[in-house]
């Protein structure tokens, strides 16, 4: 399971956010992102996938900015 978060900007200015929790996937993948997002009742958006270690420090973040017809990977100092 990978719990993800969804991001929507549209053209109005409106942003809408949520937690998605995909199933039958274990990294975030442009498919896994465009499925986050279908979920999620979204047809373009930024999908990110954040994880912490135990203790804390160590934050992995992975992200992909998901249009009609591709996905692109969002590195963390455009986040």
């Amino acid at each position: 399971m990978l719990e993800v978060t969804v991001l929507r900007n549209d053209q109005k200015g409106n942003n809408e956010k949520g937690r998605v929790q995909l199933y039958g996937f274990n990294t975030l993948t442009p498919q896994a992102a465009r499925a986050a997002l279908e979920i999620a009742g979204f047809f373009t958006g930024t999908v990110i996938y954040t994880s912490t270690d135990k203790s804390g420090e160590n934050t992995y973040r992975k992200a992909y900015r998901v249009y009609p017809n591709s996905a692109r990977k969002i590195f963390d100092d455009v986040l």
